[in-house]
């Protein structure tokens, strides 16, 4: 068997080992993601199970409720009723346990196959790779064309993933956004005045309850501006990497800061805003990486339908 052969064989056995543990994977989520709702429905029901159980004790005691349902003569059709309904509750609550304890036990077997799956995918793109690298040096006819499309996969898989991490950050961006908003929004905006010191000037009025939010503002304007220009960088950065007819205006994003603590009557507004240009700028983002996601994913099929030919 040829060097050739020993690795298309390898290749084949760590994909089938990948699939296989992808399909756990799904499983393993699908239980996360019920999990939660079960736990719900199980509460639901002990609580019910302890009603009816208490609903029978009292029909069997010297309770209010047993000594009326004997005067009326309804006593043992009542307790009976309950009973029944006690015993309904009982099986629904013994069957959600159940249910529940096969899944955690699951969700615990299952626990490693994320990290495997990662290991196993790692393996194959090592195993392609190597597959690559051989037949590039066998200088064929085809070297060439796949040492090309190795290198745009590399190029394009650097996008995709800068392209997470500008959204991340945007992200993080909207919560500062969010804390700012409500920061500004909780103080009128006569005493807004950041830029003059307003904490001096109202120290001794009875609207010093409001300073400590302004010291909030002031410790957190800088921060946020140092989110926004590093923002903006990476937009930049990446907008000159993806191929697209719609761009981002990051002017909105500068001297934010300066904006705000200047013109306090308008900051709220302008707070408002930036956080709306933020959101748009995120769901564009995303369109850049659903797009260039789809690029990368073709290019790697074509590398790999070119390599299994060999």
């Amino acid at each position: 068997m040829t060097y050739l052969e020993k690795l298309n064989e390898e290749i084949a056995t760590t994909k089938t080992e990948k699939s296989r543990l992808l399909q756990l994977c799904v499983e393993l989520e699908g239980i996360e993601n019920r999990l939660p709702s079960k736990q719900r429905d199980l509460a639901k029901a002990a609580k019910l199970l302890e009603k009816e159980l208490k609903d029978v004790e009292n029909l069997k005691g010297l309770s209010f409720v047993a000594l009326w349902q004997t005067l009326i003569g309804n006593r043992k059709e009542k307790l009976s009723k309950e009973e029944e309904e006690y015993l309904a509750a009982k099986l629904e609550y013994e069957e959600l346990k159940e249910e529940l304890e096969i899944m955690t036990n699951r969700k615990i077997a299952l626990s490693t196959v994320v990290v495997e799956y990662e290991q196993i995918k790692k393996k194959v793109e090592r195993l392609l790779k190597n597959k690559e690298h051989f037949l590039i040096s066998m200088e064929i006819s085809v070297s060439s064309t796949l040492e090309q499309l190795g290198n745009f996969v590399e190029n394009k898989s650097a996008v995709v993933n800068e392209l997470e991490v500008v959204i991340e950050l945007g992200e993080q961006l909207n919560r500062t956004m969010l804390k700012m908003f409500s920061l500004i929004d909780k103080v009128p905006s006569q005493y807004l005045n950041i830029y003059d010191h307003a904490l001096k000037a109202h120290r001794r009025t009875p609207n010093y309850h409001y300073a400590a939010a302004i010291t909030r503002i002031q410790c957190t304007l800088p921060k946020l501006q140092y989110q926004l220009n590093n923002y903006a960088d990476q937009i930049r950065k990446i907008e000159a990497k993806v191929k697209t007819t719609k761009r981002i205006n990051v002017k909105h994003f500068e001297m934010y800061s300066t904006y705000v603590t200047r013109d306090i009557g308008a900051a709220l507004k302008k707070t408002k805003g930036v956080k709306e240009v933020i959101t748009k700028t995120q769901q564009l983002l995303r369109e850049y990486h659903v797009n260039e996601s789809g690029i990368l994913r073709r290019l790697e099929r074509e590398r790999i339908d070119l390599m299994d030919k060999f």
